[in-house]
């Protein structure tokens, strides 16, 4: 007896069939792969908070500065006793970023977190910038600690996966967007000074232009305490 086989029609309606499944089924994998990978950075920004609260419970409650200068140590290096890797610092969305010859305080200056330098960390007395007492900030669940960043540059764009360490708040992330990085679904992974952290989406953390938006988020340079 003689087998039938396809024809070519036949086969091309399969082909046309995988094509469309395909088409469907691809953008699903990636938006979960992008899911999975935004929740590992999630899960960084937590640990590097609750690394940052060890730090205020080992320093008299003093939050963790944005960096020494003499030695000069961005923060990413003085809260290292607590985290105890760079891995933390690296968004699995970025990549890991080749660090290799470089001292800890170059490496500490490419963290894809960025500190929320003068809303969590210090703020302005008019003639100086004093580090801010942890324990007498005002809405702490409120207060953006770190918050997703990249450094861009006009030529390589996202060639290398280089982050910046510090916010000068509002100031930096409203108007100088370079510096920071809605890579997750639109928004950007958030650690609070309380040591929870979300998925904020991007207009409730800035609004180009308007340099007091959403204060309660960013914290007032001019307080010691707002």
């Amino acid at each position: 007896m003689r087998q039938s086989a396809f024809t070519l029609i036949e086969l091309l309606v399969v082909i046309a069939i995988i094509a469309v499944l395909a088409a469907i089924l691809f953008p699903v994998f990636s938006q979960a792969r992008e899911k999975a990978r935004q929740a590992q950075c999630l899960s960084n920004s937590r640990n590097l908070a609750m690394a940052s609260i060890q730090y205020v419970n080992d320093y008299d409650e003093m939050c963790v500065p944005a960096q020494w200068w003499n030695p000069f140590m961005p923060w990413p290096v003085l809260v290292r006793p607590y985290t105890r890797n760079w891995q933390i610092h690296w968004c699995p969305s970025l990549g890991n970023p080749d660090t290799s010859g470089w001292d800890d305080s170059t490496i500490g200056l490419i963290s894809h977190h960025g500190i929320n330098a003068w809303g969590a960390s210090e703020y302005f007395t008019g003639t100086s910038w004093p580090i801010r007492h942890y324990g007498v900030q005002n809405r702490p669940s409120e207060r953006c600690w770190y918050m997703d960043t990249l450094y861009w540059d006009n030529e390589a764009g996202r060639s290398y996966a280089w982050g910046y360490f510090r916010f000068e708040n509002q100031y930096m992330a409203a108007d100088m967007q370079s510096f920071w990085d809605p890579r997750h679904q639109g928004g950007v992974n958030v650690a609070f000074l309380d040591g929870h952290s979300k998925h904020v989406k991007k207009d409730q953390v800035s609004q180009k232009g308007n340099f007091w938006f959403k204060p309660e988020f960013w914290g007032n340079v001019w307080s010691a305490t707002d």
